[in-house]
């Protein structure tokens, strides 16, 4: 998961086009025009009348297919055809043949070099594999088409748009969608050969962007933006995360939802906040499920200091919430940090899972983020069942700040900063020790925080069905490379290099594997291949000596550089 950074205009011929001429002022590079690489340019968005669509009202979608799950996902169920595995967030993959007896004859098959950059990571997005093909996007939004056996790029459609990440795509009904970060412009391309098929604005706010992958369920993509601009700043007063219901034939709204409550809490002079970093999940019934972010200012500022300037829990930010899919309407919400002051985001994707619960098969939404905690609700009532905090804590339950300066675990990049995985009956959060330091008015960058090269972390299964903790393993680096499980392993990863894989059991680490650069996006699983991107620096823990240290368990993780080689690439299960 990519680190939250500090960092539009009237269009012209298109909103793409726009962009680039206000980066021109910002930076002084020229950025290209969007455009997809296919041995030829093209113009891409050509469209100056397009204004940013809104709408309340339930309406109904064009037909693109009869059945509410995508064919593409649900025909290639044994790839990683969503970001997140499936439409059910669990990030398993239960049908591939790799396990705790094999995953170490996982060989290179591929890698394709990528040039680009971003705020951390030139890749912070989760791979989508489907119909032989890996759809990715960059750090400058640009979307990749690699052939899933050679590694070949068949085409690539640039829109050089800084984003935050995690960003992504989604693939349904022969398009791509996804989004430009800081335009906050949401699109569709052809599948196959990365063309535009439409682009709408979502936002004419210069303060909100669009960071996340979208989800396509019967006819709609959903979409939101939030307050976290890279170019123009975050969380200024009147930045919101709207949740954005679209025809997937057209990219018409059908819906949206606003995530913060009564106007942004009643100040939206001051006040942002909430939005989704990830997308939602669905149930049988199309039901939603997502996580929300945090609410702002944070810890507060001179004239609200502690939040006071948004009285109360802050609903729908830092929540598990569940919508109706006709209409966005609320089916039951569960604020995880009510008043938050410490950007403490809810923000990953939720698991739907059926456990038993008094003898009745029960399903489940489980969800977590960087306020370091898992909850798990009852998916139909919203109730909550369980809340388990994990990795170290302290401070963090403040709801007024006292004079001076206040240590506070997790700190803003702290916690489960990125998604976690469920299997065995467990939920696998991977978490980061960081603190963050804070006045009652804002964060105190005076004080010298934990070095990256000195945080450690760790990967914490949590009982689905009490709560409990099975075990918790601890990692000497900054893992934020999600979790994603293979039948019995469970795989991480982090910025010092290495892909880990533990026993879901016990915690047992089973596999290493070192990779060409540092590791800040989660992976994915198809059949016997684990595709990724390693794009991030090498940050290796100082007890290493300040060098990639050599893995243990596998002589293929033994580094040969510690010169990052940013790439998207594939291992392949050998014989």
């Amino acid at each position: 998961m990519s680190e939250k950074s500090e960092a539009r205009a009237s269009s012209a011929s298109s909103l793409f086009a726009a962009h680039v001429s206000r980066r021109k002022l910002v930076t002084g590079a020229a950025l290209s025009l969007g455009a997809a690489t296919l041995g030829s340019r093209m113009a891409f968005g050509q469209s100056p009348d397009k204004q940013p669509q809104t709408g309340t009202s339930p309406a109904t979608p064009n037909v693109l297919s009869s059945t509410p799950v995508p064919e593409e996902v649900s025909s290639n169920a044994k790839a990683w055809p969503v970001v997140q595995g499936n439409l059910q967030g669990t990030r398993a993959a239960t049908d591939s043949p790799i396990n705790s007896g094999n995953i170490a004859q996982l060989k290179p098959l591929w890698s394709l070099p990528i040039t680009t950059s971003g705020t951390f990571s030139a890749i912070t997005a989760t791979p989508v594999v489907l119909d032989n093909v890996v759809y990715i996007q960059d750090m400058q939004s640009n979307v990749y088409a690699i052939d899933f056996g050679s590694g070949k790029q068949l085409w690539r459609t640039d829109l050089n748009v800084p984003s935050n990440g995690p960003n992504g795509v989604a693939v349904a009904y022969g398009m791509v969608f996804a989004a430009t970060g800081d335009t906050s412009v949401a699109f569709a391309l052809d599948a196959k050969t990365g063309e535009k098929k439409w682009e709408v604005p979502l936002s004419n706010n210069d303060f909100e962007c669009i960071d996340m992958a979208p989800a396509v369920y019967n006819n709609v993509v959903y979409i939101s933006t939030n307050p976290n601009n890279t170019t123009y700043g975050n969380y200024r007063g009147g930045a919101r995360g709207i949740l954005y219901a679209l025809d997937a034939a057209s990219g018409k709204t059908l819906w949206s939802f606003d995530t913060a409550k009564d106007n942004l809490w009643g100040m939206p002079r001051i006040n942002s906040g909430a939005g989704l970093w990830y997308p939602p999940s669905f149930d049988e019934e199309g039901n939603i499920y997502m996580g929300t972010g945090n609410a702002a200012p944070y810890p507060g500022n001179n004239e609200f200091p502690s939040g006071s300037s948004r009285p109360g829990p802050n609903d729908y930010a830092d929540s598990l919430v569940s919508l109706d899919p006709a209409t966005g309407a609320v089916r039951w919400s569960l604020n995880a940090k009510p008043h938050d002051l410490f950007d403490h985001d809810f923000q990953n994707s939720p698991a739907l899972v059926t456990v038993t619960l008094n003898d009745t098969p029960t399903l489940i939404a489980i969800g977590s983020g960087k306020t370091g905690t898992v909850m798990a609700a009852d998916a139909k009532t919203g109730a909550m069942l369980w809340k388990t905090a994990v990795g170290k804590h302290q401070n963090d339950q403040l709801q007024q700040l006292p004079p001076g300066t206040t240590e506070v675990y997790p700190g803003g990049s702290g916690g489960i900063q990125s998604p976690g995985a469920f299997g065995d009956g467990k939920y696998f959060a991977p978490y980061r020790n960081k603190p963050s330091y804070f006045t009652p008015s804002n964060a105190d960058t005076s004080v010298q925080t934990i070095d990256m090269s000195e945080e450690s972390g760790g990967l914490a299964a949590v009982d689905a069905v009490t709560g409990e903790i099975v075990w918790d393993v601890e990692i000497p680096s900054v893992v934020v490379a999600g979790a994603t499980v293979v039948n019995d392993v469970v795989l991480t990863g982090s910025l010092d290099g290495y892909v880990r894989g533990f026993n879901v059991k016990d915690g047992t680490k089973v596999w290493e594997y070192f990779a060409p650069a540092g590791l800040n996006a989660p992976f994915a699983v198809a059949g016997d291949t684990l595709v990724f991107a390693p794009t991030a620096p090498y940050i290796p823990h100082v007890s290493t000596g300040g060098t990639p240290a050599p893995a243990t368990e596998s002589k293929a993780a033994t580094p040969t550089s510690s010169t990052p080689k940013p790439q998207v690439m594939a291992l392949k299960l050998q014989s």
